[in-house]
């Protein structure tokens, strides 16, 4: 129906674990084998849900881009929020990048317990993926209304500093750590900004 109707000839799948059933996964590169229009297509995952071999299935089956949710380049906050490892990280963006797909690794800044020294670690690793080859995303944290952050914010040292919706768009920084101030998040933001010649997005 999109390809014929609508004219696509590029879907985005927006599910945050799209690998998370592998046998899924490979049903499904069955069924795009046979359709008789063929797209191209992208994902979003985590870095421990892939392997070689499904990657270069994936890509076989129109895949050409993944976007990985890295969200920090400190061993110690991926360790109490994301439960992954760099090493992991660079593992499955190699791979990809060797099986054709595009690799695009998300960040968001800050977490609760990021200092000026876990930013500056967040800032070298996502250099380090952009010279392997990998495209970067940086969002700030929004504390959307209902997770864990805004429910637990005092408890978790942070300030919100605004209740405009408009503003809860991870483009502009809405909450201060115990640690960390606005001026000091937008500070350490756009160092990395410039060392990897990232631009804002404003729309």
């Amino acid at each position: 129906m999109l390809v014929i109707d609508h004219g696509v000839d590029h879907v985005f799948f927006t599910d945050d674990i799209f690998t998370l059933d592998k046998r899924w996964v490979y049903r499904l590169l069955d069924a795009l084998s046979g359709l008789e229009y063929p797209i191209t297509w992208g994902c979003a995952t985590r870095v421990d849900l892939v392997d070689g071999d499904l990657l270069r299935a994936m890509a076989a089956g129109g895949c050409t881009g993944i976007q990985f949710g890295v969200e920090s380049g400190s061993q110690g906050i991926l360790d109490s929020v994301k439960g992954i490892s760099k090493a992991q990280v660079v593992t499955a963006v190699d791979a990809a990048l060797a099986a054709g797909i595009d690799a695009v690794c998300s960040f968001m800044v800050p977490f609760p317990e990021d200092t000026e020294e876990t930013l500056r670690e967040t800032g070298d690793f996502m250099e380090s993926l952009y010279l392997a080859g990998g495209k970067i995303l940086l969002s700030y944290t929004a504390p959307y209304p209902g997770t864990y952050f805004y429910d637990h914010a005092k408890e978790l040292g942070l300030t919100i500093l605004t209740d405009r919706w408009d503003e809860f768009d991870a483009k502009h920084v809405v909450m201060e750590t115990s640690q960390l101030s606005a001026a000091q998040i937008d500070a350490a933001v756009s160092a990395i900004a410039a060392k990897i010649g990232m631009h804002r997005s404003t729309g």
